[in-house]
C-alpha cells in the first residue's frame, strides 16, 4: 500500500499532488519499526520525494541563482489531531506522514546526522511500502550516511530525551494527561523512557558494527513500556553509566568514518538526480546555443560541397 496516495487524496492541496509522481521511497517508522507496536499504535510513515526539476536544475527554466527567487520544497508533515488519516478496515486507527525532499534528506543525514531520517534506511524490508530504483540505491549505500557525526547526533537526541524525563520528575508534572498517568504510577514517563534505551543501543551498534538494527533492543524496550524495567533512580543511573561508556568507546572505534563522507554522498546524490531527470551534460548537448554566425558558416560549407555537383550537372546538359 502506498500511503502517500491516501494522503494525496485527503490531505494534499492541488499544488502538492506532484509528490505522488515524484515519490521515491516510503516506509513505516515509529513503534512498528522498533518492534514495539500495540493494537492502539498509530502508523507513522516517512517518504522521500524528488524535488521538481525547476528546483534541481533552475538554470534549465530561466532562473538565475542569486538573482531570482527560486521555488523550493524541503518537507511536508501531516501530524496531530485532526490531520491524520483513518484507515478503513484496519487495526490501526490513524496514520501520520512526513515527506522530505531527497536533497534535504542528504543534507540532514550527512551534515546533521539526523537520527529520524537515517533510521528510514535501516527499517526492516517488509516495512518499505514503496520504492523506486533510487530508493533501493539509497538502502544499498546506507553505510555511507554513517559517521561520527551520526554518533554525536544520536547521542544528543538521547541526552535530550533523558533531560525531558528528569524535568518532568522534578516538576511532578508531565506533558500530557496520559504521560501524567505514567508519572504518577511509575515515578517517571516509561513510554518516553524507551526511546533513550533504544538510541543508546543503536549507538553501541554504530561503534561496534557500523550498522543499525532498529529492533535489536526491543525486548528491553518492551519491559520499559510495561513498567517492568525499574524505578526512576535505576533508570537515571543506568543512562548515565551507558552514556559514559559510549563516550569512552567512541575514542577508539574505527567502525564508522570519523567525518561525513561528503564526496561519496555528493556523487551518490548526483547519480540519483541524473537517474530521475537525465544528466546535465546530455541536456547541454540538446540545448546547445547556435549563433547566427554558426548558421552562416555551416551554410557556406554546405554550399562548397554542393556547387561542384551542381556545375557538373549543368555541363552535362
Amino acid at each position: 500500500m502506498r500511503y502517500t496516495d491516501l494522503f494525496a487524496k485527503e490531505r494534499f492541496t492541488k499544488e502538492e499532488q506532484w509528490m505522488k509522481d515524484n515519490l521515491l521511497y516510503e516506509c513505516v517508522m515509529g513503534s512498528q519499526a522498533y518492534g514495539l507496536a500495540t493494537p492502539e499504535s498509530d502508523v507513522d510513515i516517512v517518504a522521500l520525494v524528488m524535488p521538481k526539476e525547476n528546483q534541481v536544475y533552475p538554470q534549465r527554466f530561466g532562473y538565475i541563482l542569486g538573482f531570482d527567487e527560486l521555488p523550493t520544497f524541503n518537507s511536508k508533515e501531516v501530524k496531530g489531531a485532526g490531520k491524520r488519516i483513518e484507515l478503513p478496515d484496519s487495526t490501526h486507527s490513524d496514520v501520520e506522514g512526513e515527506w522530505v525532499s531527497l536533497i534535504r534528506f542528504f543534507y540532514l543525514c550527512a551534515v546533521k546526522g539526523s537520527p529520524n531520517l537515517i533510521e528510514t534506511l535501516f527499517c526492516r524490508r517488509n516495512l518499505v511500502t514503496f520504492s523506486t530504483d533510487i530508493g533501493w540505491m539509497l538502502r544499498d549505500n546506507r553505510p555511507k550516511f554513517l559517521s561520527m557525526r551520526t554518533f554525536h547526533a544520536f547521542k544528543g537526541y538521547a541526552f535530550q530525551q533523558v533531560a525531558r524525563i528528569r524535568r518532568c520528575v522534578e516538576r511532578g508534572k508531565a506533558e500530557t494527561e496520559k504521560r501524567q498517568m505514567y508519572l504518577d504510577k511509575y515515578g517517571y514517563d516509561i513510554k518516553m523512557a524507551y526511546h533513550p534505551l533504544r538510541l543508546l543501543d543503536q549507538l553501541n551498534q554504530l561503534l561496534d558494527e557500523g550498522t543499525i538494527d532498529l529492533m535489536r533492543n526491543k525486548e528491553e524496550c518492551k519491559a520499559m513500556r510495561k513498567g517492568e524495567w525499574g524505578d526512576f533512580k535505576t533508570f537515571d543511573r543506568v543512562m548515565s553509566e551507558r552514556l559514559e561508556a559510549l563516550e569512552k568507546k567512541a575514542l577508539t572505534t574505527n567502525a564508522i568514518s570519523p567525518k561525513p563522507r561528503m564526496g561519496e554522498l555528493k556523487v551518490l546524490l548526483a547519480e540519483c538526480l541524473e537517474s530521475f531527470y537525465g544528466s546535465e551534460d546530455s541536456m547541454k548537448k540538446q540545448t546547445e546555443y547556435v549563433s547566427v554566425q554558426d548558421v552562416w558558416d555551416r551554410l557556406d560549407k554546405m554550399e562548397e560541397r554542393l556547387l561542384p555537383n551542381l556545375n557538373l550537372g549543368l555541363g552535362a546538359g
